[in-house]
């Protein structure tokens, strides 16, 4: 599975510190299935668990599906440049999954 999706410097940083695998990364920028703008230009890619599963049925690997679950993308919207990357977590830090109520949303 390859892209041409480019990273950032701290995007690869991330990924390392992390140990977040090229092919779950690939997985999730080229299926993702929930979108959260999250400001600056930027959006959340992530994929849900009904993705997960679309993803095994299109042939992705067991192994990198489960590599996908939680995983974030944090994507420019103008470029399809990576700015980081992180598992995100239910109980702390900022909310990647669903998006809130906004100036531009409420009106």
């Amino acid at each position: 599975m390859a892209s041409s999706v480019a990273y950032s410097e701290h995007a690869r940083q991330r990924q390392k510190q992390r140990g977040i695998t090229r092919d779950a990364v690939d997985a999730v920028f080229t299926f993702h299935d929930r979108v959260v703008m999250i400001g600056d230009g930027c959006r959340a890619i992530s994929v849900s668990q009904v993705g997960q599963r679309a993803l095994v049925a299109e042939g992705i690997p067991s192994s990198v599906v489960e590599r996908t679950k939680n995983l974030v993308l944090v994507v420019r919207e103008d470029a399809d440049l990576i700015v980081t990357m992180l598992h995100a977590k239910k109980c702390a830090g900022r909310f990647y999954r669903k998006q809130g109520v906004t100036r531009k949303t409420a009106a």
